[in-house]
Protein backbone atom coordinates (compact mmCIF):
# COMPACT_ATOMS: atom_id res chain seq x y z
CA UNK A 1 0.00 0.00 0.00
CA UNK A 2 1.00 3.55 -0.65
CA UNK A 3 0.87 6.29 1.89
CA UNK A 4 0.83 9.78 0.59
CA UNK A 5 0.74 12.95 3.34
CA UNK A 6 0.07 15.35 0.80
CA UNK A 7 -0.02 19.12 0.29
CA UNK A 8 2.52 19.08 3.30
CA UNK A 9 3.48 22.20 5.18
CA UNK A 10 7.40 21.20 4.60
CA UNK A 11 9.20 23.82 2.34
CA UNK A 12 12.31 26.14 3.04
CA UNK A 13 11.86 29.64 4.07
CA UNK A 14 10.26 31.72 1.18
CA UNK A 15 11.85 34.14 -0.55
CA UNK A 16 9.20 36.98 0.28
CA UNK A 17 10.12 36.68 4.39
CA UNK A 18 13.97 35.84 3.81
CA UNK A 19 14.38 39.86 4.51
CA UNK A 20 12.37 39.67 7.41
CA UNK A 21 13.87 40.62 11.15
CA UNK A 22 12.93 37.85 12.93
CA UNK A 23 14.40 35.61 10.26
CA UNK A 24 16.99 36.88 10.21
CA UNK A 25 17.88 37.11 13.61
CA UNK A 26 17.63 33.52 13.88
CA UNK A 27 19.65 32.21 11.02
CA UNK A 28 22.44 34.98 12.65
CA UNK A 29 22.46 33.27 16.31
CA UNK A 30 21.99 29.56 14.48
CA UNK A 31 24.38 30.01 11.71
CA UNK A 32 22.36 28.78 9.44
CA UNK A 33 21.64 30.28 5.62
CA UNK A 34 18.66 31.71 5.17
CA UNK A 35 18.01 30.09 2.39
CA UNK A 36 18.57 26.77 3.82
CA UNK A 37 16.09 26.69 6.38
CA UNK A 38 13.19 25.08 7.27
CA UNK A 39 10.07 27.21 7.50
CA UNK A 40 8.74 26.50 10.95
CA UNK A 41 5.47 28.95 12.42
CA UNK A 42 6.87 28.84 16.05
CA UNK A 43 10.31 30.15 14.79
CA UNK A 44 9.01 32.49 12.24
CA UNK A 45 5.17 33.29 13.79
CA UNK A 46 5.10 36.98 13.47
CA UNK A 47 7.33 37.08 9.57
CA UNK A 48 4.61 33.99 8.24
CA UNK A 49 1.81 36.74 8.71
CA UNK A 50 2.86 37.93 5.63
CA UNK A 51 2.42 34.74 3.74
CA UNK A 52 -0.42 33.81 1.54
CA UNK A 53 -2.00 31.31 3.44
CA UNK A 54 -0.30 32.06 6.47
CA UNK A 55 -2.53 29.98 9.12
CA UNK A 56 -1.49 27.15 6.98
CA UNK A 57 2.35 27.31 7.01
CA UNK A 58 5.59 26.24 8.55
CA UNK A 59 4.37 22.88 9.95
CA UNK A 60 7.36 20.79 9.74
CA UNK A 61 6.50 19.45 13.23
CA UNK A 62 2.91 17.64 11.94
CA UNK A 63 5.35 16.25 9.03
CA UNK A 64 7.67 14.40 11.87
CA UNK A 65 5.15 12.98 14.24
CA UNK A 66 3.10 11.57 11.02
CA UNK A 67 5.84 9.65 9.44
CA UNK A 68 7.34 8.55 13.02
CA UNK A 69 3.82 6.61 12.89
CA UNK A 70 3.91 5.23 9.83
CA UNK A 71 7.42 4.45 9.41
CA UNK A 72 7.44 2.82 12.85
CA UNK A 73 4.25 0.92 11.82
CA UNK A 74 4.64 -3.16 11.53
CA UNK A 75 3.21 -2.64 8.24
CA UNK A 76 6.23 -0.68 7.17
CA UNK A 77 8.85 -2.43 8.72
CA UNK A 78 7.57 -5.95 6.92
CA UNK A 79 7.64 -3.47 3.88
CA UNK A 80 3.92 -3.65 3.19
CA UNK A 81 3.50 0.34 3.44
CA UNK A 82 5.63 2.45 1.16
CA UNK A 83 5.31 6.04 2.52
CA UNK A 84 5.85 9.25 0.51
CA UNK A 85 5.47 13.05 0.93
CA UNK A 86 4.22 15.47 -1.54
CA UNK A 87 4.76 19.32 -0.47
CA UNK A 88 2.53 22.38 -0.90
CA UNK A 89 5.57 23.28 -3.51
CA UNK A 90 4.78 20.14 -5.76
CA UNK A 91 7.62 17.91 -3.88
CA UNK A 92 7.79 14.40 -3.39
CA UNK A 93 10.24 12.87 -1.24
CA UNK A 94 10.81 8.92 -1.91
CA UNK A 95 11.35 7.48 1.95
CA UNK A 96 13.03 4.23 1.62
CA UNK A 97 11.77 1.01 3.48
CA UNK A 98 14.87 0.97 5.57
CA UNK A 99 14.57 4.41 6.64
CA UNK A 100 13.95 5.40 10.63
CA UNK A 101 13.48 9.50 11.18
CA UNK A 102 15.20 10.79 14.10
CA UNK A 103 13.00 10.75 17.18
CA UNK A 104 13.92 14.38 18.41
CA UNK A 105 12.53 17.23 16.25
CA UNK A 106 15.56 20.00 15.56
CA UNK A 107 17.34 16.23 14.67
CA UNK A 108 14.77 15.63 12.05
CA UNK A 109 14.48 19.16 10.82
CA UNK A 110 18.34 19.20 10.49
CA UNK A 111 17.56 16.38 7.77
CA UNK A 112 14.97 17.63 5.84
CA UNK A 113 16.82 21.10 5.57
CA UNK A 114 19.69 18.72 4.06
CA UNK A 115 17.29 16.83 2.19
CA UNK A 116 16.65 20.48 0.33
CA UNK A 117 19.43 21.45 0.03
CA UNK A 118 21.21 18.18 -1.44
CA UNK A 119 18.15 16.68 -3.12
CA UNK A 120 18.82 13.81 -1.27
CA UNK A 121 20.07 11.95 2.17
CA UNK A 122 22.79 10.71 2.56
CA UNK A 123 24.17 13.28 -0.13
CA UNK A 124 26.32 9.83 -1.62
CA UNK A 125 25.39 6.20 -1.78
CA UNK A 126 21.91 4.76 -1.61
CA UNK A 127 19.33 7.51 -0.31
CA UNK A 128 17.13 7.19 2.07
CA UNK A 129 15.19 10.29 1.38
CA UNK A 130 14.78 11.43 -2.07
CA UNK A 131 13.68 14.87 -3.26
CA UNK A 132 12.00 15.65 -6.87
CA UNK A 133 10.18 18.31 -8.40
CA UNK A 134 7.01 16.38 -8.82
CA UNK A 135 2.70 16.96 -8.55
CA UNK A 136 0.57 14.78 -6.97
CA UNK A 137 -0.73 13.39 -9.72
CA UNK A 138 2.22 12.91 -11.57
CA UNK A 139 3.36 10.81 -8.64
CA UNK A 140 -0.29 8.69 -8.87
CA UNK A 141 0.26 8.33 -12.58
CA UNK A 142 3.76 6.79 -11.90
CA UNK A 143 2.30 4.29 -8.81
CA UNK A 144 -0.34 3.31 -10.71
CA UNK A 145 -2.27 2.55 -7.72
CA UNK A 146 -5.84 0.03 -7.92
CA UNK A 147 -7.50 2.88 -6.20
CA UNK A 148 -7.01 6.74 -4.20
CA UNK A 149 -8.40 7.29 -1.45
CA UNK A 150 -8.54 10.50 0.40
CA UNK A 151 -8.78 10.86 3.95
CA UNK A 152 -10.66 14.07 4.39
CA UNK A 153 -13.40 15.47 7.12
CA UNK A 154 -16.54 15.43 4.76
CA UNK A 155 -15.82 12.58 3.24
CA UNK A 156 -17.66 9.28 3.85
CA UNK A 157 -17.48 8.01 7.48
CA UNK A 158 -15.66 4.51 7.41
CA UNK A 159 -15.18 2.21 10.31
CA UNK A 160 -12.06 -0.10 11.17
CA UNK A 161 -14.01 -2.40 8.98
CA UNK A 162 -14.18 -0.45 5.50
CA UNK A 163 -10.51 0.60 6.00
CA UNK A 164 -9.26 -2.79 6.72
CA UNK A 165 -11.22 -3.51 2.81
CA UNK A 166 -8.74 -1.02 1.15
CA UNK A 167 -6.89 -3.01 -1.55
CA UNK A 168 -3.38 -3.76 -0.58
CA UNK A 169 -1.96 -1.90 -3.89
CA UNK A 170 -3.90 1.29 -3.37
CA UNK A 171 -2.92 5.00 -2.79
CA UNK A 172 -4.23 6.05 0.61
CA UNK A 173 -3.83 10.17 0.76
CA UNK A 174 -3.61 11.76 4.14
CA UNK A 175 -3.46 16.00 4.42
CA UNK A 176 -0.30 16.99 5.72
CA UNK A 177 -0.97 20.68 6.92
CA UNK A 178 -2.80 21.79 9.75
CA UNK A 179 -6.59 22.60 9.11
CA UNK A 180 -8.41 23.29 5.97
CA UNK A 181 -8.78 21.28 2.63
CA UNK A 182 -7.20 19.80 -0.20
CA UNK A 183 -6.97 21.70 -3.10
CA UNK A 184 -10.03 21.18 -5.44
CA UNK A 185 -7.16 19.54 -8.39
CA UNK A 186 -5.71 17.19 -5.69
CA UNK A 187 -9.43 15.98 -4.36
CA UNK A 188 -10.09 15.27 -8.47
CA UNK A 189 -7.60 12.83 -8.01
CA UNK A 190 -9.01 10.98 -5.43
CA UNK A 191 -11.43 7.81 -6.51
CA UNK A 192 -12.62 7.51 -3.13
CA UNK A 193 -13.22 10.09 -0.22
CA UNK A 194 -13.62 8.57 3.64
CA UNK A 195 -13.58 10.42 6.79
CA UNK A 196 -11.92 8.39 9.76
CA UNK A 197 -13.84 11.11 12.65
CA UNK A 198 -16.55 12.92 13.12
CA UNK A 199 -13.82 16.26 13.14
CA UNK A 200 -10.76 17.33 11.03
CA UNK A 201 -7.91 15.00 12.65
CA UNK A 202 -4.22 16.16 12.49
CA UNK A 203 -2.21 13.61 10.08
CA UNK A 204 -0.29 11.51 12.55
CA UNK A 205 -4.30 10.75 14.13
CA UNK A 206 -5.33 9.90 10.36
CA UNK A 207 -2.00 7.63 9.98
CA UNK A 208 -2.61 5.79 13.44
CA UNK A 209 -6.57 4.99 12.11
CA UNK A 210 -4.84 3.21 8.98
CA UNK A 211 -1.49 1.12 10.23
CA UNK A 212 -3.97 0.38 12.92
CA UNK A 213 -6.52 -1.38 10.60
CA UNK A 214 -4.34 -2.66 8.13
CA UNK A 215 -2.39 -5.04 10.57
Amino acid sequence: MYLIIAESELEPVPKEIRSDSQVLSYCRHAGKSVGKVILDSSLFHRAIKKLPQAERRGRPDLIHVALTVALDSPAARKGKLQVFVHTRNDEVIRIDSETRLPRNYNRFVGLIEQLFEKGQVPPTGKPLLALEKMTLGDLLKKLEPKEVVLFDAKGKKVGHHELKEIHHSSAVIIGGFPHGEFSQANKKLATKIVSVADTEVLAATAVAYLVTAIE
